[in-house]
């Protein structure tokens, strides 16, 4: 039993370990179970913090840009870290084990380059272009 305790304790980061051996391509791009229960079973508030975050995320990724030029880490792991919350809180799966392993990169004192973003803003267009997204969105 204690082998079982010591294995549950060390499974919260989930998806990756439930799934092992799978390709980012399939891992998930959208749980709209747990967007929906962080919206406390409220559809139009998940809708509406999906819109949202697909209206601002663009300009915050452009931004995450600027500031690693300008070498801000405490400001990157700030944003990074509001944005790994925030996509976590749409279901946005991907998105967020992305911002999660950057997050830990930066705590690690490693350094971030560009094209960290550009994974990121790949995962928000494959996130944008999720056919349950289209489908709650209306497009």
């Amino acid at each position: 039993i204690g082998d079982r305790l010591n294995m549950h304790k060390e499974e919260p980061r989930g998806r990756e370990q439930a799934v092992p051996n799978t390709s980012i391509l399939e891992r998930e791009i959208f749980n709209e179970d747990d967007a929906l229960r962080k919206a406390s079973g409220n559809r139009e508030v998940m809708v509406g913090r999906i819109t949202a975050f697909l209206q601002k995320t663009p300009r915050t990724i452009e931004m995450l840009r600027k500031i690693i030029v300008d070498d801000d880490k405490a400001l990157i792991e700030q944003e990074v870290h509001r944005l790994n919350e925030l996509a976590m809180e749409i279901g946005a799966t991907n998105f967020a084990d992305e911002f999660f392993s950057l997050l830990m990169d930066l705590r690690k004192k490693q350094d971030v380059d560009e094209s960290r973003i550009d994974i990121l803003a790949n995962e928000l267009e494959k996130y944008r272009n999720e056919q349950k997204i289209l489908t709650l969105l209306g497009g």
